[in-house]
């Protein structure tokens, strides 16, 4: 942990409040955020209590999301009042456009999410599962995904999804199948080289409650050959996966798994067999998996 401005935002006094409104001791708090998969010690649930000492990083960041999960706040209650630490340091938390930035093109998919009304807030994933067939062409010909989030705030109406290319093409993808929710509104900015998607589900979720959705991406057809793909995990997930399956005639050389978040880059080679690829990672994010290969001449 480490030094922080004085506690002027509130978090201290919030955290204080709702733990005196439970009427649950620091020890059988310390034990709830254990058996969500993000254990806090009582001292520094102490420190953070009487604003002596406040989060910072990624761990701490969604301990605060479980925090408000355990004492019964509404989302961002929490989060939003954390302090702004005295010194910038390069454990900060870093935003999806963050970890979604590729070369010298930014990543807008926060804004266009926004334009189309989705609050990152409302929700949070908690499995999900790529798959990608890549063609004899060695370009992507289909991608499917398996999601499963939780309603964060009651009322949740919608989920997004979203692509970023590396270099895009002149039409706009589109989403050809779906189960669990249906498209609503859709954004190509082809400029920033990002597609964001709304997904509809049947009903309004409830805080807590849970909700999956398959669909499949195509026309995603990047102009150059694909040699890498990758997950982006805005938060920790429970589980994550990433699945790759090659033509018989267009097998990759020299691949690579990749893991990578604030402690830094993990890469690990891996043998493609019979013309497929995975990786699987649990209790991960925020961060990125993914694979990367070669092409042979």
């Amino acid at each position: 942990m480490g030094e922080w401005v004085p506690d002027e935002s509130g978090f201290a006094v919030v955290l204080d409040r709702a733990i005196a409104q439970r009427a649950i001791s620091l020890r059988h708090l310390s034990r709830l955020l254990a058996a969500r998969g993000d254990p806090l010690s009582v001292a520094t649930l102490s420190s953070w209590r009487l604003g002596r000492r406040a989060p910072h990083g990624d761990a701490s960041y969604d301990a605060v999301v479980r925090l408000e999960e355990v004492l019964g706040l509404e989302a961002g209650e929490l989060v939003t009042r954390i302090p702004a630490r005295s010194t910038p340091g390069p454990d900060r938390r870093r935003s999806f456009d963050e970890l979604q930035a590729r070369g010298d093109v930014p990543s807008n998919v926060e804004e266009l999410s926004a334009r189309l009304g989705h609050r990152a807030k409302d929700t949070a994933l908690i499995l999900t599962h790529h798959s990608y067939d890549i063609g004899a062409d060695r370009r992507i010909e289909r991608a499917r995904f398996h999601n499963v989030w939780v309603a964060r705030t009651d009322g949740t109406r919608s989920v997004m999804a979203s692509w970023r290319f590396d270099s895009p093409p002149e039409e706009e993808p589109r989403i050809a199948t779906i189960d669990g929710a249906t498209v609503g509104s859709t954004i190509f900015d082809r400029a920033h080289r990002t597609f964001v998607a709304e997904l509809l589900l049947p009903r309004a979720l409830e805080r807590g409650e849970t909700s999956i959705n398959e669909y499949t991406l195509e026309g995603l057809g990047e102009q150059d050959e694909v040699t890498c793909l990758y997950s982006v995990l805005e938060r920790r997930v429970d589980a994550a996966s990433i699945w790759l399956r090659f033509s018989p005639t267009a097998l990759p050389e020299a691949p690579r798994l990749i893991m990578e978040n604030l402690q830094g880059r993990q890469t690990d080679a891996v043998r493609c067999t019979d013309g497929e690829l995975h990786q699987v990672v649990r209790g991960f994010g925020p961060g990125i998996i993914g694979v990367d290969w070669a092409w042979p001449d």
